[in-house]
C-alpha cells in the first residue's frame, strides 16, 4: 500500500498541473490581446542615473545607480536600481517594472527587491510634468504615496510618504541625474 504523502502527491500533482496551465493560459491570452503601452512621456527616463535619497528618518543618504529600459517585446519599462544606505546593512538590489493597464486606464509598478520585499503601485499618469502614484496593496488607504517630478530630460525628483505598523510617517526625497 503507497504511503499517505505518496497518494496526496499523485492526486495533488494533477490539480496543480491543471492550476498551473490554467494560469499559463489565462496570462497568455492576456497578454497577447494587451496592447503596447505607449511609453512616449516617459522615454527620457531610459538610460542610467545616479540617484540620492534622504529620508525623515535617518540623515544618511542612500545612493542609487539605476538603469531603466524597455523590454524587447515592448510591454514594459523595467528598472534596475543598485541601492547603497548605510542602515540597510548592505547593498540591496530593486527592480522596478512598469505597464499600462488599458483595462483600468491607470499605470502600474510592480516592484521586488533581491531581499524579499515587493510592492505595487498605480498611477493615472501625468499632469503637467508630475506623475503621482499610490500603494495598490492596501485598499483605500494608501499606506504610501510617491510623486515623480520630471525637472528636465536629464534630472528628476521623486518625494515620497509611507506609515510603519506602528502607523508612524515619514518621508523620503530623492534627485536623479542622468549619468
Amino acid at each position: 500500500m503507497p504511503s499517505r504523502s505518496f497518494r496526496i502527491h499523485r492526486v495533488l500533482s494533477p490539480l496543480v498541473a491543471c492550476t498551473i496551465g490554467v494560469a499559463v493560459f489565462t496570462i497568455s491570452v492576456a497578454s497577447a490581446t494587451a496592447s503596447k503601452p505607449d511609453f512616449s512621456s516617459m522615454k527620457f527616463m531610459l538610460g542610467t542615473w545616479n540617484c540620492e535619497s534622504s529620508g525623515s528618518w535617518s540623515k544618511a543618504k542612500i545612493i542609487e545607480n539605476t538603469t531603466t529600459f524597455l523590454d524587447p517585446a515592448g510591454y514594459w519599462m523595467v528598472t534596475k536600481i543598485a541601492q547603497h544606505s548605510p542602515t540597510a546593512g548592505g547593498p540591496v538590489t530593486v527592480t522596478q517594472m512598469v505597464t499600462y493597464d488599458a483595462e483600468r486606464h491607470q499605470w502600474v509598478i510592480l516592484a521586488t527587491t533581491d531581499t524579499g520585499g515587493y510592492d505595487v503601485e498605480v498611477s493615472p499618469g501625468w499632469t503637467n510634468a508630475a506623475m503621482s502614484w499610490t500603494d495598490a496593496l492596501h485598499g483605500a488607504t494608501p499606506e504610501s504615496t510617491m510623486v515623480v517630478t520630471k525637472v528636465s530630460t536629464t534630472r528628476y525628483t521623486t518625494l515620497g510618504s509611507s506609515r510603519d505598523k506602528s502607523g508612524k510617517s515619514f518621508s523620503i526625497s530623492t534627485t536623479c541625474n542622468k549619468a
